[in-house]
């Protein structure tokens, strides 16, 4: 049997349902990095080329690793008792990041803003449930990988930033 442990109820008890609560707050955290992932890949880096600014996007092959991780893992969740809502809202921005360069602009532009509104609609549901906090150790794994993909993914566009400076008389 799996005990499950609350560290924090900001506003109360919440639900009285330790697994929807956890589950909940599992779906506040990795929805929020998922969104982090695709806004990284579709801001990208714009670099100057002579007159003519050129958007850079990196695809890179282990952050889509992490993407697909993370829809499989919110996916599992949505199927859970008391996500029905949720689950009939269109939450997955992306099949894949590995073929998204064309639609990187409709993300900025538009896009960004429904699923970013879908985000807050989930941490609104995790405040009236109390914001309940979990300890997440078996998923830390995962969500510190991803983090630090991330970070690798960021400082590769503040490398090419740093290169394509150097050349450039101030």
């Amino acid at each position: 049997m799996t005990t499950t442990t609350v560290i924090e109820g900001r506003f109360g008890k919440g639900s009285g349902n330790d697994s929807f609560s956890r589950s909940l707050y599992l779906l506040v955290r990795y929805y929020a990095r998922l969104l982090d992932i695709v806004d990284a890949f579709c801001f990208g880096f714009t670099l100057q080329a002579g007159k003519d600014r050129v958007k850079v996007i990196i695809l890179d092959a282990d952050l889509n690793v992490d993407y697909l991780r993370l829809c499989h893992q919110i996916d599992g969740l949505l199927k859970q008792d008391g996500f029905e809502e949720i689950r009939k809202a269109h939450w997955r921005p992306f099949a894949n990041l590995l073929t998204l360069e064309d639609d990187a602009d409709g993300w900025v532009d538009k896009d960004r803003k429904a699923y970013k509104d879908l985000y807050s609609a989930i941490r609104e549901l995790h405040i009236r449930d109390g914001e309940q906090v979990f300890d997440l150790a078996e998923e830390q794994d995962l969500l510190e990988e991803i983090d630090e993909d991330l970070e690798r993914y960021r400082q590769r566009f503040l490398d090419m930033k740093d290169h394509s400076c150097k050349g450039q008389r101030p």
